[in-house]
């Protein structure tokens, strides 16, 4: 049976706490640890759950908000979960047909995606993911339910051993919010998915700013902590058994790990090296010493995280990119769209 809901339920919150990420042997496999804090959070959740015999084994939410496409505001749909009881999910290059169990919520959502005008109310609204290029699965997912990819983005990491807090750093004050949500509609006018939802969440956005009081930098900086469970390959294997033990090095990363997860970035045009200075302290302002940006990978913000120093993690790392989705009831995306011509925001909080 499927019910689209409202308010998350224990067996839904049960289910995400559970709900392990990554591609087997290709990716990190992990779990969210804040999974309730932020269900929360979210303002218009549109659950579609699938229960058998009143037990739910899985579940999509359509993340109902106002985005800015390019200076112009619509409705847009975030679709942040796709998740099964383990027993229902498909294997491999595998996928249940819609006559499986697992295949009832996929032929339900399918609907909702292709008659979008009985779930919607406006002819320009859209739907976007975000999705990892070697996930099989949800790759093939995304082709049936007519989602098409418009952008990449990459996760970005910034780490320091020893993070210091800059003498003109602060927090922002709420009397400021709307002058700093001014210039972020400034910095991310071209862009496209722009969305102030997660912005001064639990009142955690820090600036630094000049003697005169003009912004420099800011950034919206969200403790994270995910339960890491493997990571492919001997690099990995390296990481998750020698890495947390050597000295120094376990602060960058273990098994438990805690981080900081950056977006809503703001760079006063010509201050762009402020940025390692911004995320240097808020680092030691949380007790932290790693933190994650999410950038498409033709912005400023890219482009800027690349001149500064981001430290020791990005470069042992090979840089992950993702696919932005759209599936929109307006027009076929094609190389003249909105979409694919500008750079999408990518939300921190949407990932995490």
């Amino acid at each position: 049976m499927i019910k689209r809901e409202n308010r998350p339920s224990t067996q839904l919150l049960k289910l995400l706490k559970d709900n392990v990420i990554g591609t087997p042997g290709k990716s990190m496999l992990y779990q969210h640890q804040l999974v309730e804090e932020k269900l929360k959070h979210i303002p218009k959740p549109h659950f579609i759950n699938l229960y058998i015999r009143k037990k739910l084994i899985g579940t999509s939410c359509f993340c109902e908000r106002e985005v800015i496409d390019a200076g112009n505001q619509v409705k847009g749909y975030y679709v942040r979960y796709f998740s099964f009881l383990k027993g229902f999910r498909s294997k491999g290059n595998r996928v249940n047909n819609t006559g499986s169990k697992g295949g009832k919520i996929r032929k339900e959502l399918k609907k909702i995606l292709n008659e979008s005008e009985t779930f919607l109310s406006n002819p320009s609204d859209y739907f976007y993911a975000y999705v990892a290029p070697d996930n099989i699965r949800s790759k093939m997912l995304c082709e049936e339910f007519g989602f098409k990819k418009v952008r990449e983005f990459s996760t970005l990491l910034f780490s320091r051993f020893f993070p210091k807090i800059d003498s003109r750093f602060s927090k922002l004050p709420k009397e400021r919010k709307e002058e700093v949500r001014s210039l972020l509609k400034e910095y991310y006018g071209q862009h496209t998915m722009l969305s102030f939802e997660n912005y001064y969440y639990n009142d955690n956005y820090f600036i630094l700013e000049n003697d005169t009081g003009e912004v420099l930098a800011g950034v919206q900086a969200n403790p994270e902590h995910w339960k890491v469970l493997e990571m492919p390959g001997i690099t990995g294997w390296l990481a998750m058994n020698l890495l947390p033990f050597l000295p120094l090095m376990g602060r960058l990363f273990n098994k438990d790990y805690r981080f900081l997860s950056l977006e809503a970035i703001y760079l006063r045009k010509g201050h762009e090296m402020e940025l390692q200075n911004l995320i240097s302290s808020v680092l030691k302002h949380f007790g932290l010493y790693t933190g994650m940006i999410w950038a498409d990978n033709q912005s400023d913000l890219y482009n800027s995280f690349k001149k500064n120093s981001p430290g020791l993690l990005q470069k042992l790392n090979k840089e992950i990119t993702a696919d932005v989705i759209v599936k929109t009831p307006e027009s076929e995306i094609n190389p003249t769209s909105k979409f694919v011509r500008n750079p999408a925001y990518i939300s921190s909080f949407d990932l995490t």
